[in-house]
């Protein structure tokens, strides 16, 4: 099993929501039946996620499928040695009428 970077602690620092993001989707793409749900959950055809990825829109629907799905947000989080309440905040900070990551 391939092992997705855990750049939270490379850089011991805070992740940028667009890291997170990116990230999530890789997690999701890692497992079929991951990337099934969230796909059908959305409508989305595959081809369609990395023109997406950009959208602030497509971050927030990644980002809140993780937040719907308890045990899937503390999956990804632990993989990816990230707190779990980054991954909220970077909802938040992306929900925010004039924050940006």
């Amino acid at each position: 099993m391939n092992r997705m970077p855990h750049l939270y602690q490379l850089r011991k620092e805070s992740v940028s929501c667009q890291e997170i993001v990116i990230l999530a989707v890789a997690f999701l793409s890692s497992e079929e039946a991951r990337l099934s749900r969230f796909l059908s959950l959305t409508g989305l055809n595959p081809a369609d996620v990395p023109q997406l990825l950009s959208q602030k829109e497509f971050q927030i629907a990644i980002l809140d499928h993780f937040a719907a799905d308890e045990a899937l947000l503390l999956c990804f989080a632990e993989a990816q040695n990230i707190p779990p309440e980054c991954i909220n905040d970077a909802l938040r900070s992306l929900q925010g009428p004039n924050r940006s990551c």
